[in-house]
């Protein structure tokens, strides 16, 4: 008997913020947070204590309320400092990983507001290596009624308002490029027409 392997299919996984290489991964096996972490070669000095876990596609949808789901928190203090395992989450293919720089970097005027169909619309802190994706993961993720393809962000350069679009469930489907944010910047997230 004869076994042969005639496709291989990797499983991918993104991470940002507060890594040292942050940026997408394929990995050939099951893989733990503490493992991509590790793959970016670890959080910086400054990371928070916090990581931020979104599911790629339908996988969002919260079963209970309909509602996109809100991103899964990890304690990271626990994971990393007290070596509590059970923090350890088990990834899924297509998972995106955020991890936000801890407060002593932000500068008090440097924020980003988010608006429209987020769970918790707010002023957030900036951060480098923050994106729209990751601060809507931050307002708590997308509510039902959002329309996260046609989310805009605001911004003011040379003294001139300009707009920007961004596709955020293409960017959630691993098809479309995240926007990286600038202090000063209001994202929107508008309601769906349907």
């Amino acid at each position: 008997m004869h076994i042969s392997v005639k496709e291989y299919h990797s499983l991918t996984y993104s991470i940002s913020g507060a890594v040292r290489i942050p940026g997408k991964y394929e990995m050939k096996s099951t893989t733990t947070i503490l493992d991509l972490i590790a793959k970016a070669e670890g959080v910086v000095s400054e990371s928070g204590k916090i990581a931020y876990i979104m599911r790629e596609g339908s996988q969002l949808r919260s079963e209970k309320s309909g509602n996109i789901a809100e991103p899964r928190r990890v304690n990271l203090k626990k994971l990393l400092d007290e070596g509590d395992m059970s923090h350890n989450v088990v990834l899924e293919s297509g998972d995106s990983i955020y991890i936000p720089f801890s407060k002593m970097l932000n500068q008090s005027d440097s924020k980003v507001y988010v608006s429209g169909k987020v769970e918790k619309p707010a002023l957030y802190d900036h951060q480098p290596g923050l994106t729209a994706l990751s601060v809507c993961l931050m307002a708590g993720g997308f509510a039902k009624s959002a329309a996260p393809n046609r989310t805009t962000i605001v911004r003011m350069e040379n003294e001139e308002q300009i707009i920007l679009k961004v596709d955020l469930d293409e960017v959630v489907k691993g098809r479309g490029v995240d926007m990286p944010l600038q202090p000063g910047d209001r994202i929107h997230v508008p309601e769906s027409w349907f």
